[in-house]
């Protein structure tokens, strides 16, 4: 089974379990169900006896991974799965003689998934793909727990590579989603930018900067004659919305805020001295 297929932050987690026949009912015993029903502190406890039962393998996928396989067009997701549980079950196969191996199946066709393992297994196993298998089968859902705890040890991992909490990764976590819209764009590991939130984020990202460009062009004679204040030492600050064009801030003898509109009004802000100063000032450079 896996855990992690779905967010947009974070690795893929694939676990695999290998257990006797006659051992299942340890699992049972445990309390062994899906890992989305339990808490993480039940599936941290489950997962340390499920070590002393079962044969364990897991694989971590890094997000790059997950990119290049959702953007080939020759590749994706189900078939990054079906290699990762065929790399899975050849590493448990190696030591022991696998008699079935129940698959948790991610693809809507069963039987094409089933026909796409069975071409990426050297060795002859009899597969089991079904939907939902770890609600129906305790030893998936031990596969289940284990990937979903390494999962939450990953997310601590980006976690402290943020320098933030960012949750879980999936869109559905404020925190996740709260850290995304402030750092999309960022040179992380971790993100997974074939996702279509990132991509839909970057894209509102390119247009903001293309109407910002235009804005400019359009106002490039304005803004150099205002330029002048410059001298005088006011400073440029952030616009607080679309209809102004320039807004700037006196110095420490002229504490006045000039603010200069898309209708070609021109505002000034402050007491009556700087404004007064600041209307002179205006006057000087030919801007009034």
């Amino acid at each position: 089974d896996e855990a992690g297929r779905g967010p947009v932050l974070g690795p893929l987690v694939m676990a695999a379990c290998a257990i006797e026949e006659k051992e299942l009912h340890k699992l049972v015993e445990l309390g062994v169900k899906d890992s989305k029903l339990l808490t993480p502190d039940q599936r941290e406890a489950i997962a340390k006896e499920i070590h002393k039962i079962c044969k364990v393998r897991i694989e971590i996928v890094p997000p790059n991974v997950v990119d290049e396989a959702v953007n080939s067009k020759k590749d994706n997701l189900n078939h990054l799965e079906a290699r990762t549980t065929a790399k899975l079950l050849h590493s448990l196969s190696s030591r022991l003689t696998l008699t079935k191996a129940i698959l948790d199946c991610p693809s809507i066709n069963i039987k094409k998934y089933t026909q796409t393992m069975r071409g990426l297994l050297k060795r002859e196993i009899p597969l089991q793909c079904e939907h939902k298998a770890d609600f129906k089968y305790p030893i998936v859902a031990a596969a289940s727990i284990i990937a979903k705890v390494n999962r939450d040890a990953e997310m601590k991992r980006v976690s402290k590579l943020a320098g933030a909490d960012v949750g879980s990764g999936y869109m559905t976590d404020p925190k996740t989603h709260s850290w995304l819209q402030k750092n999309f764009d960022g040179d992380f590991g971790f993100l997974r930018r074939s996702w279509a939130p990132i991509k839909r984020l970057l894209s509102q990202k390119s247009q903001r900067s293309l109407l910002d460009f235009e804005k400019k062009e359009e106002h490039k004679q304005i803004i150099a004659e205002f330029d002048k204040l410059q001298d005088f030492g006011f400073k440029y600050i952030e616009p607080k919305g679309p209809y102004e064009i320039i807004r700037m801030a006196g110095p420490e003898n002229v504490t006045a805020t000039i603010i200069k509109f898309t209708t070609g009004k021109i505002l000034v802000q402050g007491s009556e001295d700087a404004k007064k100063k600041a209307n002179a000032l205006l006057q000087t450079v030919g801007l009034l």
